[in-house]
């Protein structure tokens, strides 16, 4: 951690705020909204340079969604048809990402992401049926839906914000996914994703273990609790979420970056 701080907490206080933030992202993460959103900034406020606060809540977080995957595989809403080409692209995808957080400017990239979820979420609500039914869509759809979904996990591997949400967006318009199942098939490919990029920040020792620790337990309870909560309301609820959380998100990127 750096000296220069916005956030004045030591010790215990830290760790116990630190705590409930992660428990609050690995909720909001669970359920579909973007809970890097919420660490990454307490993280860089409180001293942590960018990449080393990537790399200790990325690495931190693997056990949280793999509980998540593990509670979203028990309900059968993961699409395991699509999960090896989606994992491959998204350990490559990440790999690509976590190396160019060294080389690139992240606010050349939030406006764009911004603007993009600023106007998918009212046109997904607006769509009676959008992300609520399967669909079956021809092959060429189907390619720009993987291409688009590789480009947003390269974004991913070096920040991030607003990825989850944009890929449940991806995969419901181009793949023909519910809402739900989105969610739940790319919280399996986004494990791989977090691995590969965890390596590449453990071998240039960008991770803090000692909060990893804490980030672990806390988001691994969030991720409990916030994948037991989608499940348990289903496609309409996580959709008005998913797009409530694009609408939030974009306005951060695109005027706050």
């Amino acid at each position: 951690m750096t000296t220069d701080s916005f956030l004045h907490l030591d010790g215990s206080y830290y760790g116990l705020t630190l705590f409930f933030v992660g428990l609050a992202s690995g909720i909001i993460g669970a359920i579909g909204g973007s809970g890097g959103l919420i660490i990454l900034p307490f993280m860089i406020l409180s001293g942590y340079a960018p990449a080393m606060a990537i790399g200790t809540a990325r690495f931190a977080s693997i056990p949280s969604w793999i509980i998540a995957a593990k509670k979203y595989n028990n309900a059968k809403q993961i699409r395991w048809e699509d999960i090896p080409l989606l994992t491959i692209l998204a350990i490559i995808g990440g790999a690509i990402g976590t190396y160019l957080i060294i080389d690139i400017d992240q606010n050349y990239v939030y406006p764009i992401v911004g603007t993009m979820l600023m106007l998918i979420s009212p046109l997904a609500l607006l769509k009676k049926d959008f992300g609520l039914k399967n669909i079956d869509h021809n092959k060429n759809r189907r390619v720009t839906g993987f291409t688009l979904y590789f480009l947003t996990l390269i974004y991913a591997g070096f920040f991030g914000g607003g990825a989850s949400v944009l890929i449940i967006f991806i995969l419901v318009t181009f793949l023909g996914y519910r809402f739900l199942e989105a969610h739940a098939t790319d919280t399996t490919a986004w494990i791989a994703m977090s691995v590969a990029s965890s390596a590449i920040f453990i071998w240039h020792d960008q991770v803090d273990y000692t909060n990893a620790l804490v980030i672990f337990i806390s988001m691994a309870i969030g991720s409990y609790l916030g994948s037991h909560i989608a499940i348990k309301k289903g496609d309409k609820w996580v959709r008005i979420v998913v797009c409530s959380f694009a609408l939030i998100v974009g306005i951060k990127l695109l005027f706050f970056p």
